[in-house]
């Protein structure tokens, strides 16, 4: 149900504005299903719920809405298209700073970003579309330069009873409320320098069993691992970092700690990539927007290869 990962993001976000924000939601009165991960689409929410209020620096409104809509006629967005059928929309506005014509064309490229510099890497609205893309959904925005903008999202809209679903809770509802747990409580160092990608990956590690320890701050958590490098059992960091690479993060930690098994995150995976990988003695690669159970899998596999007790050098 879309209505209840979009009420605790709400609910998340109003927790930490700032008085010169003020918040308005309308919700569906009924059910709005649709197929996918939750933890993904809560990752989409929470993206655009954040770039709204960071447009909005001298304060404003934030709207957030959850409708249905009817199409009778295909139509193209600016990114994916409206087949005919009942789509869910998620619109997220701000009264923000808005954006101009040419930024509009390319603001759900990677790495493109309005934010001054140091202030992100612009993954927030890329990782956004590929997970909509990928669940067959479509995106669009309107805005111009000093009256704000709406992103909105959109969903096929499943019916539970059409694909009898009704015998037992939807896939996406599984995930939240009875997941694995695999972890035992091992400490897993997170670093990434997109604060809303590091939330993201300790709530799923915390949800798999494990306690993260996350940082928006490759030069800091490095200093955090140097401080005692036998507390972690595990590492998974970001590989595009504006402070310090994730390869190069690898290398120094291997420096004070060769056995810690380190995971990469990234979403440009490609053969100069594995070589600098290998080199830094990365155990895994796993790709961006991450996934639980690609997490999952990839922490099973290095903890079970790192049986041998953590030795400390240098």
């Amino acid at each position: 149900d879309l209505r209840a990962i979009v009420s605790e993001v709400i609910d998340q976000v109003r927790a930490t504005l700032p008085p010169s924000v003020h918040l308005q939601d309308a919700s569906l009165p009924m059910p709005a299903w649709i197929r996918g991960d939750a933890t993904e689409v809560h990752q989409v929410v929470m993206n655009l719920c954040t770039n709204a209020v960071q447009a909005m620096p001298a304060g404003g409104q934030l709207k957030v809405a959850l409708e249905a809509l009817g199409i009778g006629e295909e139509r193209s967005l600016r990114q994916g298209r409206l087949r005919p059928g009942t789509w869910l929309r998620l619109a997220v506005a701000d009264t923000g700073t808005g954006l101009e014509s040419s930024q509009l064309q390319r603001i759900f490229e990677p790495f493109f970003t309005t934010k001054r510099e140091g202030a992100g890497t612009g993954l927030g609205l890329a990782v956004v579309r590929n997970i909509v893309m990928r669940m067959g959904g479509a995106l669009d925005v309107e805005s111009r330069p000093g009256f704000g903008a709406c992103f909105s999202v959109y969903w096929p809209h499943v019916d539970p009873q059409v694909n009898n679903q009704l015998s037992e809770p939807p896939p996406l509802i599984r995930a939240v409320r009875a997941p694995a747990r695999p972890g035992h409580g091992e400490t897993v160092l997170v670093v990434d320098d997109e604060p809303e990608l590091v939330t993201l990956a300790e709530d799923l590690l915390a949800m798999l069993g494990y306690e993260p320890v996350g940082f928006t701050d490759a030069r800091m958590a490095l200093d955090a691992f140097r401080s005692n490098a036998a507390r972690f059992d595990a590492v998974i960091t970001d590989e595009r970092m504006a402070t310090l690479r994730g390869t190069v993060l690898a290398r120094a930690i291997h420096g004070q700690r060769r056995d810690v098994p380190i995971i990469l995150m990234t979403g440009h995976h490609d053969a100069d990539l594995d070589a600098r990988a290998a080199e830094a003695g990365v155990a895994e690669i796993i790709e961006k927007p991450l996934r639980v159970r690609y997490l999952e899998a990839a922490l099973n596999r290095v903890l079970a290869r790192s049986s041998a007790p953590a030795t400390a050098t240098g």
